[in-house]
């Protein structure tokens, strides 16, 4: 799955998918499937399920879109990616479960004429509301769309539950999306080279997790976080309903010494860069004895060799992400704090990857009340033709 990083267009890799696994594909799996690590995370923190828990991205379009072929080309993904068609129910004793149909019946393409209103912003913004909330976990669908129609332009909303999809996921989604339209235009067929189903996916690490390497890695996990401490100073009040975003820009001098200076001379990535920074400043509160971060990755490693040659996950639809701790030990020395940072960022196997499977026999350690993600650097155009953009609206 490294894949996806080495070749980060749909083109480049449905190169290398079809050098390494041919034109193959793992069939998807229609019974009921056990939740993913993530997933669990997700029930637990709402056990009556939520559907208005969604990832949106709004474009701007220069022009008009021909809307057949959007029509098209959002059946096709839906086809072709069956993490967006799953439904999700409570067995008999009230645990959740995923399954995935055969077609989506719902409708998933609103479209709306903006033309002449009074005040389209305000109307957009309604609309969109209503299409996020028109998500249903349970009876679907996962995925709506609208297309709005302006003086010669347009927006268009993708709207996904979370359960569905991921970071990695909006990438394929999007440069699909665009690749979709520019051949339907040409007359083309809509289709993509497919990789493994998601369902194949969690089938394959439900049983992968009752693997020995997998079970003896508790061992490390115990020995690296048991001394670690959570202490966090105690707020008076409860802050529920109280927080609020604080956004931070960096001057183009900044921003090249945090992306390119600073990982350069100390052969650390960006994301390791940033999170030692998080934890100098984070160490102030914590105390002498260090910070404990919860981290994200993006979960596609497949450390099994032999595994990894059944599953091609480069162009796979879903929520992959994965949660592990770090403990950060405190220093007030630079040089300390970002080589603390990247000897302990390396040292954990398989990139955490096994930490959320085994959940459950380490749910005794501490646990991060903080949490960090970096996720990484975007183009404000969709591919090189800018007829996308993301929206500003």
């Amino acid at each position: 799955a490294r894949q996806v990083f080495e070749h980060p267009t749909v083109e480049g890799l449905a190169r290398v998918a079809r050098a390494a696994h041919g034109e193959t594909r793992r069939a998807e799996i229609r019974t009921p499937l056990p939740l993913t690590p993530i997933q669990q995370m997700f029930f637990e923190r709402f056990p009556h399920g939520e559907s208005h828990w969604n990832q949106t991205v709004l474009l701007s379009v220069t022009g008009a879109l021909d809307v057949a072929a959007l029509e098209q080309v959002l059946a096709a993904q839906v086809d072709a990616h069956d993490a967006l068609r799953l439904r999700f129910s409570r067995d008999e004793e009230g645990r959740w479960h995923q399954q995935v149909t055969e077609r989506e019946t719902q409708p998933v393409l609103a479209l709306f004429d903006l033309r002449g209103h009074a005040d389209w912003k305000a109307e957009l913004e309604a609309q969109c509301a209503r299409l996020q909330g028109g998500l249903d976990i349970e009876r679907g669908p996962l995925i709506r769309a609208g297309y709005f129609t302006l003086e010669n332009e347009a927006r268009l909303l993708l709207t996904v539950h979370h359960l569905a999809v991921d970071g990695v996921s909006w990438r394929v989604l999007l440069e699909e999306l665009r690749q979709g339209i520019e051949r339907a235009a040409r007359g083309e067929p809509v289709n993509w080279f497919a990789s493994t189903p998601w369902s194949a996916w969690v089938e394959s690490q439900a049983q992968y997790a009752q693997r020995d390497a997998v079970k003896q890695e508790a061992k490390w996990w115990r020995e690296s976080l048991h001394a670690a401490s959570v202490a966090w100073p105690e707020a008076r009040e409860k802050m529920t309903g109280k927080t609020e975003p604080v956004v931070l820009k960096l001057d183009p001098i900044r921003t090249r010494e945090l992306l390119q200076d600073v990982p350069g001379t100390s052969r650390m990535s960006v994301e390791e860069v940033l999170l030692a920074s998080l934890a100098r400043t984070l160490g102030e509160s914590y105390g002498p004895n260090g910070v404990l971060i919860s981290l994200e990755g993006h979960g596609r490693e497949i450390p099994d060799d032999a595994l990894a040659t059944e599953l091609d996950l480069s162009r796979t639809v879903g929520w992959f992400t994965t949660r592990y701790p770090v403990w950060l030990k405190r220093s007030d020395d630079t040089g300390a704090i970002l080589r603390e940072t990247k000897s302990r960022i390396r040292a954990v196997p398989h990139r955490g990857l096994h930490f959320g499977l085994l959940r459950e026999e380490l749910k005794d350690l501490p646990q991060p009340q903080v949490s960090f993600n970096y996720l990484g650097q975007f183009d404000q155009s969709i591919g090189g033709d800018n007829r996308f953009a993301f929206a500003g609206e």
